[in-house]
């Protein structure tokens, strides 16, 4: 996290086939247009330039995308892990965390999109 931000989302999960690498991760996209994978304690996972990364942009789970970088294909996820109610929660709290859930769904089409079009603009000047 050396060089200015171009991007930065926290709060993902990150996974290599089906092993999690990441259930609170951060991505960034720096002034250098690196794109830099980090995982739960901030370790550097998976870095690489922008220009050289095929992305996979879901239409159909909005808060997904598949990279790959490095001979590596990473799935991500922008949306936070979901929260459980547990037994026994009552039904004000269960709806108040639905809308919670759906407003989660909603930013992260909004980060996933502003992550699309940064790609898109830099790998159209290559």
């Amino acid at each position: 996290m050396s060089q200015d931000v171009l991007f930065a989302s926290n709060e993902m999960q990150m996974r290599v086939g089906l092993k999690m690498k990441a259930k609170k991760g951060s991505l960034e996209v720096n002034s250098v247009k690196e794109l830099v994978l980090y995982g739960d304690n901030g370790e550097t996972l998976d870095k690489a330039p922008v220009v050289g990364i095929d992305f996979k942009f879901s239409s159909i789970d909005p808060g997904a995308t598949t990279i790959k970088m490095n001979g590596v294909k990473w799935y991500i996820s922008f949306e936070p892990p979901m929260k459980s109610t547990g037994f026994g929660a009552i039904g004000g709290a269960i709806a108040g965390m639905e809308h919670a859930q759906r407003e989660d769904v909603k930013a992260a089409r909004v980060r996933r999109d502003e992550l699309r079009a940064l790609v898109e603009k830099i790998q159209a000047e290559k």
